[in-house]
C-alpha cells in the first residue's frame, strides 16, 4: 500500500468525521477509529515482511527465539497502546488516553524483565564475575 492510498483514506475518513460530528458525535469517533482499523489492516502485508526481515537479523545475531518473541510482543504492544490512546485522543479522553501509555510502559517493562535478566547474565558470565 502506497502512502498516497493511507493519507487519502484517512483524509476521507477526517472529512466523514467532521461531516457527522454536529449531528452525531458518537458516529464520527467510530469513523474515525474505523479508518484507523482500515489503514492498519491494509499495512499487515508491510509489518510481516518487517516481521520475516527482523528474523533474519535475530537469526544471524543469535538471539533467541524466546527474547526475539519478547520484542515482538513488546513491540506490538507499544504499537497497540498508541492506537488505543489515539482512539481515546479522538473521543476527547485525554486523561484514559494518558492511563492507556501508562498501562502499556508498564506492562512493556514487565514483559522485558527476562531480557534485562538475560542481559545482567551475559554480562556476568563475560566479566567473569560468576
Amino acid at each position: 500500500m502506497s502512502i498516497i492510498t493511507v493519507v487519502s483514506a484517512a483524509v476521507i475518513g477526517m472529512m466523514l468525521s467532521l461531516v457527522i460530528k454536529k449531528t452525531n458525535p458518537q458516529a464520527s469517533v467510530a469513523i474515525v477509529v474505523l479508518c484507523g482499523i482500515l489503514i492498519l489492516v491494509s499495512t499487515l502485508n508491510e509489518f510481516s515482511k518487517i516481521f520475516d526481515m527482523s528474523r533474519v537479523f535475530a537469526d544471524i545475531s543469535g538471539v533467541t527465539d524466546e527474547n526475539f518473541r519478547l520484542l515482538i510482543k513488546a513491540v506490538g504492544t507499544g504499537y497497540i497502546a498508541q492506537f488505543g490512546a489515539n482512539a481515546c485522543r479522538s473521543a476527547g479522553e485525554e486523561p484514559l488516553a494518558e492511563k492507556v501509555e501508562i498501562a502499556s510502559k508498564i506492562i512493556i517493562v514487565c514483559m522485558c524483565l527476562p531480557l534485562v535478566e538475560n542481559l545482567f547474565e551475559s554480562v556476568e558470565k563475560i566479566s567473569g564475575i560468576v
